[in-house]
């Protein structure tokens, strides 16, 4: 009896251990990227949400996960002989053999299938932009991988399409802060990307060639300047949002928060811990999880006793006092 139930469950596994296989070379955890990216223009517009808005920002984001994940299973097709030299990378679906090209293939051919049916039901300009992401990925698979910069500023394109749509979905006009924000931003996490490939590859032109054209120092160099391009765009974008809703004050309580989050960042990239994986780096540290919390909860309290002080201030100047 327990031998039979043995190899009723060997099919079983089998299985189970395909789908896994298949999955993992959509990178299901990283819809996280498309999710958060999409979200940036929305929510600091939520006082004009609707019911189709929403809805049309919750298709963006399923198209934006369904196209990142066909650049994913292109990368891997035209990279697969290239990953098999690498440690890490060679565990691939694609690399390892657990998944065939041929299955690739068709994986790819029902991403492509779901993405026009949705383009089809969205409004035209977000097909028009998940088009141009694709555009993008799809020359840097086939060659601009290999051209430095410019394959780190198409990587971050990719993020600053995804916020351009967010915006869209809205029927609103991207802010132009809040697009070079992001911009700055995931430009700042490839580059520590590649600073953290950098020190870990024995050969770097055989496992990213590209990397053969960079050097630490200079990687260092495009790491602050592109921290201190997001840190100043950051900054144009809080002190708009909070002035816009009269609350000025709260800029200043955030700036403490805004500076030590870059700082953190920096820490880990120059300390070379996690900033080869960004994802993991911003889901995985508890510290900047912690701030994170604390920020929210002291432009909370903040706001709170900002009321309290306002009005004790107009109750004051009405009764003839001074500010003083």
């Amino acid at each position: 009896m327990i031998r039979d139930l043995q190899h009723a469950r060997h099919p079983v596994d089998h299985l189970v251990r395909r789908v896994g296989d298949h999955l993992a070379l959509l990178r299901p955890t990283h819809a996280a990227k498309s999710l958060v990216a999409i979200s940036i223009g929305p929510a600091l517009m939520l006082g004009e949400a609707t019911l189709p808005a929403l809805v049309t920002l919750a298709g963006a984001i399923a198209l934006f996960v369904l196209a990142s994940s066909a650049v994913y299973v292109v990368n891997d097709l035209a990279d697969v002989e290239r990953d098999r030299l690498h440690p890490k990378k060679r565990l691939r679906p694609l690399a390892s053999g657990a998944v065939t090209p041929t299955a690739a293939l068709w994986m790819l051919a029902g991403l492509a299938a779901g993405m026009v049916v949705l383009a089809i039901v969205l409004p035209p300009l977000l097909g028009v932009i998940v088009f141009l992401y694709l555009a993008c990925n799809l020359a840097y698979s086939l060659a601009l991988k290999h051209t430095p910069i410019v394959e780190m500023l198409i990587v971050a394109a990719g993020f600053a399409l995804r916020t351009a749509s967010g915006y869209v979905a809205f029927s609103a006009m991207p802010d132009p802060w809040v697009i070079a924000t992001v911009l700055a931003g995931s430009l700042l996490l490839t580059i520590g990307k590649r600073r953290a490939e950098l020190q870990r590859a024995h050969d770097s032109a055989e496992h990213r060639p590209v990397l053969a054209h960079y050097s630490q120092p200079l990687l260092d160099a495009y790491l602050l300047v592109a921290g201190i391009a997001c840190f100043a765009a950051s900054l144009a974008v809080l002190v708009d949002t909070l002035s816009s809703v009269n609350r000025p004050a709260l800029v200043f309580v955030s700036l403490p928060f805004v500076i030590y989050l870059f700082q953190r960042y920096l820490l880990l990239a120059f300390a070379g811990r996690g900033t080869g994986n960004p994802t993991r780096l911003l889901l995985g540290d508890r510290v900047t999880h912690v701030v994170l919390v604390a920020w929210a909860a002291t432009l909370v309290l903040a706001a709170l006793l900002g009321d309290v002080v306002l009005d004790g201030w107009v109750a004051a100047l009405e009764a003839g006092g001074t500010l003083s």
